[in-house]
C-alpha cells in the first residue's frame, strides 16, 4: 500500500519560503496574473489595496498560501465567495475546500506600512517639492512586502496595477 502524499499546502510560518515548498506550489500553480489597486495616502503610515490574482491550479489536494510579509488582511474571496482564510504574518492560507482544479480567482483586501528601508512600498518626502511616493523593486520574487503574491520558483506572474494616491 502506497503512504500518501504530504500535504504540501502546509509550510513553516516564517518569512523564508523553502526550496521544497516553493517547487511543491509551482508544481500546482500555472499562468498567474495579477491586477493590483493601490490606495495611497501621503500622511498615512500605511497603504491599502486589493489584490486579484488569476491562476491555473492542478489540484485541490492541499490548502495553497499566497506570500504577504508584515501586513494586514482585511478579506479573501475565493472564486466569488468570502472565505475564512487564515493570515500568520508571513502568508495567506487559503482552504483547499474554496479552491477548484482550473481556474481561480483570489481577491485578498490588504494593508501594509510603507518601508522604511527603501525596499518595496517607500514614502519619500521632499519638503521643496510633492510628498511624493515610490515604488522600489515590485516584482514577485520581492513583492510580498507591498501586496500579497505567489513568490517564485515559477509561478511568476504579469502586473496590471492602478494607483489612487493623495498627497
Amino acid at each position: 500500500m502506497a503512504s500518501p502524499e504530504p500535504d504540501h499546502g502546509l509550510r513553516e510560518a516564517a518569512a523564508v519560503l523553502s526550496a521544497e515548498d516553493a517547487g511543491a506550489r509551482s508544481a500546482r500553480v500555472r499562468n498567474v496574473a495579477y491586477d493590483l489597486e493601490f490606495q495611497l495616502d501621503g500622511e498615512a503610515g500605511e497603504h491599502t489595496g486589493r489584490v486579484r490574482t488569476a491562476f491555473e491550479l492542478t489540484d485541490v489536494r492541499a490548502t495553497l498560501t499566497v506570500d504577504f510579509a508584515g501586513g494586514r488582511v482585511a478579506g479573501v474571496r475565493v472564486n466569488g465567495s468570502q472565505v475564512d482564510a487564515s493570515y500568520n504574518g508571513y502568508f495567506v492560507t487559503l482552504p483547499a475546500s474554496s479552491l477548484r482544479t482550473g481556474s481561480n480567482v483570489v481577491e485578498i483586501a490588504f494593508s501594509h506600512p510603507y518601508s522604511t528601508d527603501g525596499s518595496g512600498l517607500y514614502r519619500f518626502r521632499d519638503p521643496g517639492r510633492w510628498p511624493g511616493l515610490s515604488v522600489h523593486g515590485l516584482r514577485t520574487v520581492r513583492c510580498e512586502p507591498v501586496v500579497p503574491v505567489f513568490r517564485p520558483t515559477r509561478p511568476e506572474g504579469d502586473f496590471r496595477h492602478a494607483c489612487d494616491g493623495a498627497g
